[in-house]
Order: C-alpha cells, then sequence, then structure tokens
C-alpha cells in the first residue's frame, strides 16, 4: 500500500489503497508549467467529496492542503 511522507522528516502522512492513490496521483498531476507547484486547496477536496472518495484520502489531501510548501511530499509503494 502506497505510504505519502514527508521527504525532510520522513514523517508518514498516510496510507492509501490502490484506488486512493490513483485518485491522489490525478490531484498531484504536474502543472502545465515545470515552475508551478500542483494546488491542493479546498475546492480539491470539495471534489473528492463529489466523487465519493474515501475519508482517509480527503484526510490526507486535506493534511498536504494544509501544510503547504512547508512539506516535501513523497511517495513509496510498499
Amino acid at each position: 500500500m502506497p505510504r505519502i511522507f514527508d521527504r525532510r522528516s520522513q514523517r508518514t502522512i498516510g496510507v492509501l489503497d490502490i484506488a486512493e492513490f490513483a485518485m491522489f496521483q490525478e490531484l498531484m498531476r504536474q502543472p502545465e508549467l515545470d515552475s508551478e507547484i500542483p494546488q491542493l486547496d479546498a475546492s480539491a477536496i470539495e471534489r473528492l467529496e463529489s466523487i465519493g472518495a474515501s475519508d482517509n484520502l480527503r484526510l490526507i489531501v486535506r493534511q498536504v492542503a494544509d501544510s503547504g510548501a512547508d512539506l516535501d511530499l513523497g511517495w513509496e509503494l510498499s
């Protein structure tokens, strides 16, 4: 199961199942310009709620959104 974590501290933010991870990757899709950072905000969480995303996925996305630039996001498959 994929683990989402902060690369600087190695702190685990959450663990996703395969379906949740696919949704998470779609949200984190690279923007058009390399200089842009993918934005996770309240609207991303609302979109997840509208498509019936799990509480676990919404919680992880909320933590990532709340951390903003303080987080060096990474993920690994275990």
